[in-house]
């Protein structure tokens, strides 16, 4: 499991037991700050960059991610009736999984045009590559593997990385602005918390307790 999937699970139990003494915007507002952050730091890795920040950066945005979800999903549940809580419960996780498929497809093209255009001048200073397997990199999975990079000249490998670099930064760049507009909707939510069960009265609980 990677670190940023144990930060979500880590604050998910937190902001369960944690939910019913703040309002939900508490949570949201958190959750949007630190995920924004945790992207932000991301928009400024480059090739230099160590295990150690990544891991760091990852444990930032994903306690910001894990303060998030159950909170939507509890205030969601928490607005309307009973009669309706399986409904918008749907409707909540069908909004996530489609909200993700456009996020992933709009961030890749973006990653994609950004991987392009950063090669479009690397032809000319590396023409004795042929042009077709230079193109090649423009998908960063063959640039992740190692077996390629151990066959490429030292100083075309820096310059794909740069690249590559350059293409992700873009990426978390635009997910920090997305997280400044979650921001500004979850400053907008107003004070709802979560609703206690009222404690059942006196009597009754004298009258289970004799009878048990």
């Amino acid at each position: 499991m990677t670190p940023l999937m144990l930060a979500v699970a880590a604050a998910v139990t937190l902001g369960g037991r944690l939910m019913h003494r703040f309002a939900y915007r508490t949570f949201n507002v958190l959750g949007m700050v630190l995920m924004g952050l945790g992207f932000g730091l991301f928009a400024t890795m480059d090739a230099d960059t160590t295990k150690l920040q990544v891991i760091v950066y990852m444990i930032v945005a994903g306690f910001g991610i894990g303060l998030i979800i159950p909170t939507l999903n509890t205030s969601v549940i928490g607005a309307i009736g009973r009669e309706r809580r399986g409904t918008a419960t749907s409707l909540v996780q069908f909004f996530r999984s489609i909200g993700g498929t456009i996020g992933v497809s709009v961030l890749g093209v973006l990653m994609t045009g950004r991987m392009t255009s950063g090669m479009s001048g690397l032809g000319e200073r590396f023409a004795s590559l042929p042009a077709d397997q230079l193109a090649k990199f423009a998908d960063p999975q063959a640039l992740l593997d190692p077996a390629v990079r151990t066959l490429l000249p030292a100083d075309l490998l820096a310059e794909l990385q740069n690249v590559f670099t350059h293409a992700v930064d873009g990426v978390f760049l635009a997910g920090t602005v997305i997280a400044a507009i979650g921001l500004v909707a979850a400053l907008l939510m107003g004070n709802a918390r979560m609703i206690q069960p009222a404690a059942p009265p006196a009597a009754s609980t004298a009258a289970d307790a004799k009878r048990t």
